[in-house]
Formats: structure tokens, sequence, C-alpha cells
């Protein structure tokens, strides 16, 4: 559960976002296995240590896996953004298209549960036209989760989550 100081920002911020709104901000990673996804939202609410984090990478190439990680932890970089450093492609999009990024972080704060339904709706979309199936990189399955029909998206083997590529307007068309 989100700590008070999130609650007290959700609170005050408006709920600007419609539907449509959330699902153009959402269509470049809705597609993204869900342990990956759920980083890339919860890291999205502090874009500057995002950015901060897409610096430090350069510096830190020969940097992998678990030295990678307790090097990041040690200077005080966030879970869901030190999982983003095992990712460097999509940290780079996120640092890259920082406006995007922060205004992902703003809804996420502002109204996760419509973040995470306009997730399901791209999900259901693509999956209807085709577009989101399992593959070898990974499995997708609908489950029942607190009485909703849930797309899901995991990898495939747990120890390799592949990110794909996809062009979010050809996606869910």
């Amino acid at each position: 559960a989100p700590g008070p100081a999130v609650q007290q920002a959700a609170a005050q911020a408006p709920t600007s976002w419609s539907a449509e709104a959330l699902e153009d901000l959402l269509a470049p990673i809705a597609l993204y296995p869900d342990p990956v996804l759920s980083q890339v939202l919860m890291a999205s609410a502090n874009p500057q240590e995002v950015l901060d984090a897409g610096n430090w990478i350069l510096e830190n190439q020969g940097l992998k896996g678990k030295a990678m990680d307790d090097a990041a932890a040690a200077i005080g970089f966030t879970p869901p953004v030190r999982a983003l450093l095992q990712f460097p492609d999509t940290l780079d999009m996120m640092c890259r298209e920082l406006g995007w990024t922060t205004e992902l972080g703003e809804a996420f704060i502002a109204d996760q549960a419509g973040v995470l339904d306009a997730v399901q709706r791209l999900r259901r979309q693509a999956k209807d036209v085709g577009n989101l199936q399992s593959s070898e990189q990974m499995k997708v399955e609908t489950e029942t989760q607190e009485g909703q029909e849930v797309v899901v998206i995991k990898p495939a083997e747990p120890e390799v989550v592949y990110v794909p590529q996809y062009d979010p307007v050809a996606a869910y068309a």
C-alpha cells in the first residue's frame, strides 16, 4: 500500500486524465511483462531519480547483475529504479522521454486504479487483434483477480525477462 505521503499527494492531485488520455500515455508500455511494467510505473513517480539512474548507468557500464544492484543500493537508488537498471533500454527510453515519464508518474500517483484499468483495456485490445499472445519470451494469460478478468504478461522463464519492442499505434489497431 502507498505510504501517507503518496496518499496525501493523490488526494491533492486533480484526477485530470480521461480514459483515452491514460491509454495514450500507457500505450508504449502496456504490453511489457508485469514485473517490468510495475517497476516502470513506480519509478516514474520520481522522474529525477530515473534521470539520475540513467546518467549513473552510463558512468558504470562495467557493472552487471548483482554488482550493479549492490552499487546502486549503496548510493541510495530505490528498489524500482534499481530493478530498471537491469533493463537499460527501458531506462534509457524513460530518460529520453522525461516529459512522458513525469506525466506517467503523476497519473500513477493520482489515479493508480485508472492507470491499471487502462493497461488492461490496452492489453485486451492488443489480444483481440492478435498482437498479444504467448511466445518463447512471454506467457500471456487471462486470470480472474478480485472478480475482474485481467490479462497477465509473465516471463516465459522467471530468470529471463524480455521487454518487447513494438509500435504503440500498430499494436492495438
